[in-house]
């Protein structure tokens, strides 16, 4: 696996739980 893929690979893994945490976090309909 190249650098790029990898790095490519923990962004992803990254950008996903803060996501998760906003979408938790904000309330119903704020959206």
């Amino acid at each position: 696996m190249s650098v790029y893929g990898k790095s490519k690979l923990k962004a992803s893994k990254a950008s996903k739980i803060p996501l998760r945490i906003i979408i938790l976090s904000a309330p119903p309909g704020s959206t």
